[in-house]
């Protein structure tokens, strides 16, 4: 006979960060170094500290925060996720700059999705500036052309080959190449 399950709580404010204190901590990381040249963070599982950007949108569960000062690397990505009602709840408003604390987390929805970088439980959220523009990148004015010949480096040339097998991607966790690869471009 198996023992009664039980519904743990989530970890979440004090506990957390008694327990993240027990975790490598890594200081004022860039966005563009937090997610990298490859589809997983370098930095998944660890907590990083006084990470600044743009707060480009607000959503039900986040909000979006893009670097304000990107690099010159199209493998990596300027922008990321923040997720956790923390931040809804703080003063936060789009087109502030903000700086927090937060855990470098690998997020899907489902086995068959491909992860998304993003930073969870976010703390000590400084608001450092208000009322900048929020200016949108047009995609081939402002940011290179997709790629429209090949989709990925690992479906062997058939495209069809790696949608049914998303997590693929996770496994093999490739260089991103976004100037040949469909799959690449996006995922940044």
């Amino acid at each position: 006979m198996h023992p009664p399950t039980r519904r743990m709580k989530p970890i979440t404010g004090f506990l957390f960060w008694a327990l993240a204190t027990l975790q490598p901590r890594v200081a004022a990381l860039t966005i563009a170094e937090i997610n990298g040249d490859r589809f997983l963070s370098p930095y998944e599982g660890q907590v990083v500290t006084n990470v600044a950007g743009l707060v480009l949108a607000k959503g039900p569960n986040g909000i979006w925060l893009r670097s304000t000062s990107p690099d010159d690397d199209l493998a990596t990505s300027e922008a990321v996720y923040v997720y956790g009602n923390a931040i809804l709840s703080s003063n936060v408003t789009v087109g502030d700059i903000i700086a927090l604390d937060a855990k470098v987390t690998e997020y899907r929805a489902s086995p068959n999705y491909q992860f998304l970088t993003e930073l969870t439980a976010p703390v000590n959220v400084r608001v450092l500036s208000s009322g900048n523009a929020v200016v949108p990148l047009v995609i081939d004015e402002d940011t290179p052309s997709p790629p429209t010949g090949e989709y990925s480096s690992l479906d062997g040339d058939d495209v069809f080959a790696l949608p049914n097998n998303a997590t693929s991607v996770s496994v093999a966790n490739p260089l991103l190449n976004p100037k040949k690869y469909g799959l690449d471009f996006w995922e940044p």
